[in-house]
This record gives structure tokens, sequence and C-alpha cells, in this order.
């Protein structure tokens, strides 16, 4: 079946869309690039050849809202926004999910019901109590009102090389039931090789902000799952535009730029820094105890995970007068 589809988006470029294939060639690659990327566009990848022709001369609006429809009327959404460090992952997620509420109005729809996973800060669309670090206390969703799960640092909650942890367990039962249970997952991550396979292989989604060209240039996840080598030509390339994206999905390969959502601010932005201690011990209660009793291995495993996510040093004292209390 894919040969059959391959061969009819090969006959379109040759045929009926081959002037609007070689004008895309002619406003957006150097002429000395023109036998790469039609070759890559015709023989490699023809699909996404055809969708890229059809909507390069696409406005930046439609565009977006072509992500809008995708996002909202698919059933099953993982999606993974990728890029360095203050490349405005978190913001360009917060923005989709503005327009995205801006559709459901205009449509007539009921706004998705957004919860965080990880996160210590709440942003302006999302409920205080609808704040949670485990799968397990995330609530399900309805047809008309699914939820939408936003994850700020996915690799803290889900990492690739832990796959023993209790998330990633928990992860690997719930993840062929997120569709049933109308819950769509968003995750901001600096490489997919540092989140746990399963994330990746249910990916349907993938927003590229800016990726160091180094960092692409060792074999593995990055090269070879999470983009075509034509998608590759498309990248953001420019360190200080952190508004350029590169979306793609169902084949398509679409660039935008996105700005800041008005409400944002640099305390969002560093929501990691200076955490209320109050996050601190709602995030150590999510670390299951394996044991009847509170022992020297599980404080120590504590004192590591709250050093990593937050920065902080609490002594096993604390830790201990705090997990005695609340038992």
């Amino acid at each position: 079946m894919t040969g059959i589809i391959d061969e009819e988006c090969r006959d379109w470029l040759q045929g009926k869309g081959y002037l609007k294939f070689c004008r895309y060639l002619r406003r957006n690659h150097q002429r000395y690039n023109h036998q790469v990327v039609s070759d890559l566009m015709f023989w490699s990848f023809p699909v996404e050849g055809r969708k890229l022709v059809l909507n390069f001369d696409k406005s930046e609006k439609e565009k977006k809202q072509m992500l809008i429809q995708w996002i909202v009327h698919q059933p099953q959404i993982t999606c993974l926004i990728l890029g360095d460090q203050r490349m405005g992952k978190d913001a360009l997620i917060c923005h989709i999910f503005e327009e995205i509420i801006l559709y459901c109005k205009e449509k007539g729809f009921e706004s998705p019901r957004f919860v965080t996973l990880g996160n210590v800060r709440c942003p302006p669309f999302v409920d205080e109590k609808d704040m949670y670090f485990s799968f397990k206390k995330i609530p399900s969703g309805t047809a008309f009102k699914p939820v939408y799960i936003y994850c700020s640092e996915i690799e803290q909650v889900l990492p690739a090389r832990d796959i023993k942890s209790p998330e990633n367990q928990l992860f690997s039962v719930l993840e062929g039931t997120l569709a049933q249970n109308h819950q769509k997952l968003f995750g901001a991550v600096k490489l997919a090789s540092k989140v746990d396979l399963n994330v990746i292989r249910s990916c349907n989604v993938k927003l590229f902000k800016f990726i160091s060209p180094e960092k692409l240039n060792h074999e593995g996840v990055e090269r070879n799952d999470m983009l075509s080598e034509l998608g590759r030509w498309l990248l953001p390339s420019n360190v200080r535009n952190k508004q350029a994206t590169l979306m793609v999905f169902d084949n398509n390969l679409l660039t935008a730029d996105y700005g800041l959502p008005v409400w944002w601010d640099e305390e969002y932005s560093e929501q990691f820094k200076d955490v209320p201690i109050e996050k601190v011990w709602d995030f150590i209660e999510t670390i299951p105890l394996l044991t009847k009793e509170v022992t020297a291995s599980y404080i120590n495993t504590i004192q590591t995970s709250v050093f990593q996510k937050f920065r902080k040093e609490l002594t096993k004292d604390e830790i201990f007068d705090r997990l005695t209390l609340s038992q």
C-alpha cells in the first residue's frame, strides 16, 4: 500500500504539480542544493515531498490552523516539543494551547481540561488543583472535554535511562489507553534520546525549535527516528531566532513563527528555579515507598531526586520527619 501511495505522489510531482515543485525549490533552497533536495522529495520521501509542495505557500495562519485541527480532532495525540535549552519550548506549547482554546470557542466546542505533569508553576489556563506529579493521579477526560497533559520536562518524568522507574512502567501500561481515556500528552524535551522509548513510539506530533547541529551529528534517535532527512533541511537554523518552528505531523513539514503568550514572564520561563518548598514535598509524596518502613536507601533516593530536579538540598532528618508525619 505504501508503494502505491509513493508512486501516486511521484506521478503528481512530475506531472500536475511539477511547476509548483520547481517554484518551491527556487524560493526555498539555494540553487546548488536543488538536486539533493529534489531527489529526497521525489525518490526518498515522496509523500512528505508532495505535501511540502502543496503547503509551502500557505500563510502562517493557515499552517497553524492545520496543526490545531489535527491536535483537536485526532483521538490519539502524543506531542513532543524538541529544542535546545532556552529556545522557547514551553512558550510554544502554551501559545498552541491558547490557540486551541480560541479554536474551540469559535467552533462551539467545550474547551479541553488542561493539567500539568511534573510542572511547579501554574499557567493561567490550568487550575491549581490540576497540577500532578504522577500519571496515576491524572483524571480521564470525555469525548466532549478531553484532558490535555502538559509536561515541561518530560525526560524528568519518563527518563530513557530508568525504564524500571514506577512512572515509566505505569506509562508503558497506560500509553495504549490514553485515547480511550480521552487524554492527550504534550511534553517538552531537549533531546528525544533522553526520554522513554514508549513516548517516542507513540509520538505523532513533533515540534522543533533550534537544535545545535553538533547534537544531530550522532547516529541514533535524533537522526534516524524523529525526523526524515528531508525534514532536517527545514529545521530552524538560527540560534538567535527563538520564534522559528518546524511542525511535523501527518507527513506534513510546516514552518512558522510563534511568539510569546501574552501572559508570559521570566518567572514562569524559569519555573524550576527557586521552587517553593511545598511543591518539593508534593513531588516527594509521589516517590513510591517499596517497603513498610522508611529506609536509608529510600531517603537517599529522595535526596538525589530532589537535588536533580529542583537543585535543593534536604537533610535526611528533614525527609525522615516529614515522611513519618505523613504516614
